[in-house]
Formats: structure tokens, C-alpha cells, sequence
């Protein structure tokens, strides 16, 4: 099985999302149902890990609640 990492670019309005070694991207809105729809698609997708550029403690607090653990 390959490990799945996932990259997030952070804008403004949305969140860009790449999953490798798929492939796959796509966006979400950065409004609490774009977060929701982030979550579930990480659950789906279990990656190994998931990274994205430092935007304070805005994303990490909504991720703890899902048993993602935030490294500095």
C-alpha cells in the first residue's frame, strides 16, 4: 500500500488541496462547512500526512477535534 500524503495551500477563500501519490486535488471553501468537508475527505482518505503552510491556530483547533495531531 502506498502512503498517502496530502499538501494544503491556504488562501483566503479557499483551501487547494493535492493528494499524493493519486493525484487527486481538489478545493474547499475556508468557511466552517469547507473545514467539515475537508475533515470527512481525510477521513476517507486516512493519509500518513497531512501539511500545510503555518495560519495560526485557526485550522489546527478544528483538526485536533478529529483526532489529527498538529507539529510544528
Amino acid at each position: 500500500m502506498d502512503t498517502i500524503v496530502v499538501g494544503i495551500d491556504v488562501s483566503k477563500d479557499r483551501l487547494d488541496v493535492a493528494v499524493r501519490p493519486s493525484g487527486e486535488a481538489f478545493a474547499v471553501e475556508r468557511n466552517a462547512a469547507g473545514l467539515d468537508r475537508l475533515t470527512e475527505r481525510l477521513r476517507m482518505l486516512s493519509p500518513h500526512l497531512v501539511a500545510l503552510e503555518a495560519t495560526g491556530d485557526a485550522l489546527s483547533h478544528k483538526g485536533r477535534g478529529h483526532k489529527y495531531e498538529k507539529r510544528s
